[in-house]
């Protein structure tokens, strides 16, 4: 009795907001898994692919959720990870029957499809050991059969992704991005599609949970009154948000000026950095924020700083460990 009276007294007692914010992100994140593992296939699930399960759960639901009001753009899609679970999301959502006109070239897809680095090139002789491969080469091939099932959903658009500007007249729903690995594409994401996104769009940036490409989180810090947090997984590499309001292009402009020159404001990227680590919730999440700001640092020629970065970083999560790449930057010999 003494035991269910402690339990009844302590439901009653107030709860902080931070621990009120975490809760109801663990139970979205809960939902989110749940309903991947009840709909998808095994055949999906397996789906060779250089994403986590939670970057898969979190496409298949956008695809689920989808209401129509906007197009759908996947940017970086490689061989087809993220548009496949797009794609079957699309086919269990209620609002769609399976050969709904309205679903028809609905997903944009943008991928340069070159094998321009290792692991690219090491990822696909592993997963297709039947194909020939090289360096320089393009592997468009294998996303198109891939998707062979699904191509009138698709509207394929290969080559860098700079050289496009999306129209004015196709508002964005869903935007997912996974190809934002140098500043000129982040800033060029930034200016061509932020501003058709509509309200309540979805944006899930899936290489926002690795710690090399400081100008992905520094783009969504400068938008930050524009957005809200949607999931963050406790582990992964996506993390996806709300657009509260529309950018507008004078948005953007107050926002990054004309160039990239707004990179190089070490005060104010800095400061966004540290908002950024204190608003995540996740202690892993937090250590890759300041393993962020370490290669921030480095790439503004300021190793003294990025090294105080790093070791605040593992004197804060000691038992978390860093990638390898990043140990071998930053770690004093």
């Amino acid at each position: 009795m003494r035991l269910e009276r402690l339990k009844e007294k302590l439901s009653k007692l107030p709860l902080s907001e931070s621990y009120r914010i975490k809760k109801r992100a663990k139970k979205k994140v809960k939902e989110l898994f749940n309903t991947y593992y009840k709909h998808a296939t095994d055949e999906l699930r397996s789906f060779p692919c250089m994403l986590t399960e939670g970057d898969k759960a979190m496409y298949y639901d956008a695809g689920r959720n989808y209401r129509g009001t906007g197009i759908i753009v996947d940017a970086g899609c490689f061989v087809g990870g993220t548009t496949i679970h797009l794609v079957n999301g699309l086919l269990h959502n209620d609002r769609f029957g399976p050969d709904d006109p309205r679903l028809a070239k609905i997903i944009n897809v943008y991928d340069l499809f070159m094998i321009d680095i290792d692991y690219i090139l090491e990822d696909l002789e592993k997963n297709y050991p039947d194909r020939e491969f090289a360096m320089d080469e393009s592997f468009q091939a294998v996303f198109e059969d891939n998707l062979s099932e699904h191509q009138g959903m698709i509207d394929l658009k290969p080559g860098d992704v700079t050289k496009y500007t999306h129209p004015k007249d196709k508002p964005i729903e869903i935007l997912g991005i996974d190809l934002c690995k140098a500043l000129p594409i982040t800033d060029h994401v930034v200016r061509s599609f932020f501003p058709s996104l509509i309200e309540d769009a979805l944006v899930i940036h899936q290489d926002f949970m690795h710690e090399f490409h400081p100008h992905i989180h520094l783009s969504m810090m400068r938008l930050r009154a524009f957005f809200t947090p949607e999931i963050e997984l406790p582990w992964g590499c996506s993390v996806s948000y709300r657009l509260k309001r529309k950018i507008s292009d004078q948005d953007i402009l107050a926002a990054f000026g004309s160039d990239t020159s707004w990179y190089s404001d070490v005060a104010t990227n800095t400061a966004l950095l540290d908002d950024l680590h204190d608003e995540m919730l996740h202690d892993q999440i937090k250590f890759y924020i300041l393993l962020t700001k370490a290669w921030y640092f480095a790439q503004q020629q300021d190793m003294e700083q990025a090294r105080a970065a790093y070791n605040q970083a593992i004197e804060a999560h000691p038992n978390i460990p860093p990638t390898p790449a990043t140990k071998r930057r930053f770690a004093e010999s």
